[in-house]
Parts: structure tokens; sequence; C-alpha cells
């Protein structure tokens, strides 16, 4: 069934949430978007033939594998990178750490929460980070699909693609912030920093699971500092 997409500047899948039955039909809308230059470059056709065929249940769903795309490239003030998508059912809805409503938070969103509470003093327990992403955090996973009860099972299919997407954001706006949390995340931090000839705009801590939360994830402040560089850049401050 074909759907008929309006162009415009930005990408409004917020307001024209329509139910996408494949991976492919996703995959045509976000081409469609003010995405549409950086969507150019990539091939993703056998990756998305591979999650339609797939046998397994797949994470996120296809209306919601390309949700952080929702947010222009010209709206971005600070991305915080993820792994893949939580793989437990009814958890995952395309922008990383964030869980559909009514979940109940895993672990590691808790730890998150914890440190906001210690940064900043503000109390959080609604797993939804949409709001964050609203205001300009692009919520980023490094894969953007897990199979059900296998972690990592396609980190390898989304390697370049992420890769790629982290330069054009590099290219696109240098003065984007980087809080990357994780081996995983660091790595992807030295090249930026390589690129930007510069740490200022990238803040490194441990992934906030519970194997790793309590060497050096608490107190790491990632919050504060966040807000702080935003207000010397003269831009709006993210309400947490």
């Amino acid at each position: 069934m074909k759907h008929t997409i309006t162009k415009t500047p930005y990408l409004k899948l917020k307001l024209e949430r329509i139910p996408m039955s494949t991976y492919k039909q996703a995959l045509k809308k976000v081409q469609s978007s003010s995405w549409s230059e950086f969507f150019k470059t990539q091939n993703l056709d056998e990756i998305m033939g591979m999650l339609d065929a797939s046998e397994e249940t797949i994470y996120p769903s296809p209306e919601d594998m390309f949700k952080v795309f929702e947010l222009a490239p010209q709206e971005i003030k600070v991305v915080i990178l993820g792994q893949d998508p939580y793989y437990n059912p009814n958890q995952a809805m395309g922008l990383a750490f964030s869980i559909n409503p009514g979940t109940t938070n895993p672990k590691s969103l808790n730890n998150i929460f914890k440190e906001l509470k210690n940064d900043l003093g503000i109390k959080r327990t609604d797993g939804n980070l949409e709001d964050w992403h609203k205001q300009g955090v692009f919520l980023l996973n490094t894969a953007l699909s897990v199979p059900e009860k296998a972690p990592n099972a396609h980190k390898k299919y989304w390697k370049n693609f992420t890769n790629d997407l982290i330069n054009y954001l590099v290219k696109f706006n240098p003065n984007i912030l980087y809080i990357m949390w994780g081996n995983n995340a660091k790595a992807f931090g030295q090249k930026i920093e390589k690129q930007l000839n510069s740490k200022e705009l990238i803040h490194y801590a441990p992934h906030p699971s519970p194997l790793s939360a309590y060497q050096g994830f608490f107190n790491s402040k990632p919050f504060s500092w966040a807000n702080n560089k935003l207000k010397k850049l003269g831009q709006t401050e993210i309400k947490w």
C-alpha cells in the first residue's frame, strides 16, 4: 500500500503518524524528509529487506525505526549516543535509552535519572524521553535494530551507517555537543575529536548500566555540563 508523503523543510512524523507495515516503507518516508541529503548517500535497501524477511521479532517497529530523525539536522543541540535498542518486548521506541509509556524503566535508565537528580536536583521517573528529543537532544543508537533477546546482533549491519551519520553531523554543525556513555560511544567520540581537533564539545563517562555506573557514571554531571556549554554557545538550555 502506498502512502502520499508531503515534503516539508522538517520531518513531521510526529504530526503524520502513518502506521508502517514494513521497514522498507519506513525508509522511504525518512528518505523524503529533512534528512534526504544524508540518506541519499546511504544504501539501506538490503538491511530493510533483511528486517522485513526476518522470522525473528525485531525491535523497534517499522513505525519507530527512524523516530530519532523526526528531529531535523538544524534542530540538534546535543547527541547522546546509545548502543542498540532495548531487546525486551514493549520497550524500544526509536530513541536511545527511552521507552514506551507504561513500561517499567530498565536499570540503566533509572541510573540516568539518579544522576539527573544528583546533577541538577531534578526528580524524574517518566522513561519516555520524547520531551528531551523535542528540545534538540538527538538520542541515537549506534544500531537501529535488534532481534528480541539478542543484544548487539545487528551492530555490524549499522556500523558504516552510524559512522557516516556522525561524520555528517560534525560537518553540518561543528557546535553540536556529544555525550558519550561507555566504550562503544567513546570510540565514536575519539573520531569526533580528530575531526574537530578538540575535546571541548564532548563529554565522556562510563555507561549507566548497573555493571559500570559506579565506575564513574555517577557524579559525571552530564546534564549541567550540556546546559553550561549551550549557554556559552548562546543556545537555549535543555529542560531535562
